[in-house]
């Protein structure tokens, strides 16, 4: 199977700052401040779709820099192809739904971060 596949759409970066009127320097800020998960493609970056909103306005869903901090809270090394993997595999505690369609509907967000920390703690070991 195609990582790409497995992972769902991705965004470049100048797509990423195209959709958010921002520069390449505030992405690269907002991936290091933890608000933005990005995975590294050669010598670019490719960021999982689920982490926006495309509604009126390209935005980068709040909940991420959460969700992101869950998984950091117990394994502060985890790399991001497996955080990014994560979000797209059913998750018990989302009654088998995945992190990315969780978040697109907008549920309740603690079953969420229960999970991430729960999937960190066991790639941790």
């Amino acid at each position: 199977m195609l990582w790409s596949e497995r992972l769902g759409p991705m965004l470049d970066t100048a797509q990423v700052c195209e959709r958010l009127g921002i520069t390449r320097q505030a992405v690269a800020k907002a991936v290091d401040s933890g608000r933005l998960l990005a995975l590294p493609a050669g010598k670019s970056r490719r960021f999982p779709a689920w982490q926006f909103t495309f509604a009126d306005k390209t935005s980068i869903r709040g909940e991420v820099a959460e969700l992101l901090a869950a998984f950091r809270e117990v394994y502060p090394d985890v790399r991001p192809l497996k955080v990014a993997s994560w979000a797209m595999t059913p998750q018990p505690e989302l009654n088998g739904s995945t992190p990315a369609a969780w978040l697109a509907g907008a549920r309740e967000l603690e079953p969420l971060f229960d999970a991430a920390r729960r999937t960190a703690a066991a790639l941790a070991q």
